[in-house]
């Protein structure tokens, strides 16, 4: 790169910007402490495989993903919601509507709890009841049948209570390890 080093570019980015990932690939060892000062996301040395770079920008690509702010897009009668599914606490459906209950605010719109369900899957969500879909993150304990997610009582069918348990104790171990 001539008179600039790959170092220098990646200071004048932290200078603009903080959150790009940056890995360096090289051949120079001497760098690496540098890598650190910049926030390097990864440094490889050369020569590496290709299929190594391939894992490690997957690696990378997936942890921006998940950092990013995910929303639940929903139309209702021409308005159209962006909800922040982070702030989610639970949905509950009543005959063909489903009132889904965040932190600041509720909203009452035509929808499957199925089609809801599908969405959230891939975040910590949980149907403990046929009518009740849950943010695993704002489930505080459980009474019986009975869960308290963000302080409301939300209702777990006795089919489901000994999953919704499981999958509980699982995300619990997964924020305190």
């Amino acid at each position: 790169m001539d008179k600039i080093t790959g170092m220098d570019v990646a200071r004048r980015i932290r200078e603009i910007e903080s959150y790009p990932e940056i890995i360096f690939t090289t051949g120079v060892l001497s760098y690496l402490q540098d890598g650190y000062e910049v926030r390097a996301y990864r440094y490889l040395i050369k020569p590496f495989k290709d299929e190594d770079l391939r894992k490690h920008l997957l690696s990378c690509i997936n942890e921006i993903i998940s950092k990013r702010e995910n929303y639940l897009i929903v139309n209702d009668k021409g308005k159209i919601y962006k909800i922040p599914v982070d702030n989610i606490t639970y949905i509950e459906v009543f005959q063909r509507d489903i009132t889904i209950h965040t932190i600041d605010d509720t909203y009452t719109l035509k929808m499957s709890i199925n089609s809801a369900e599908k969405e959230l899957n891939k975040y910590n969500f949980f149907r403990c009841h046929r009518s009740y879909l849950v943010n695993m993150k704002y489930v505080q304990y459980i009474n019986a049948n009975i869960a308290i997610v963000n302080g409301e009582e939300v209702p777990v069918s006795r089919h489901r209570i000994n999953k919704f348990k499981q999958v509980l104790a699982c995300s619990l171990g997964g924020t305190l390890c």
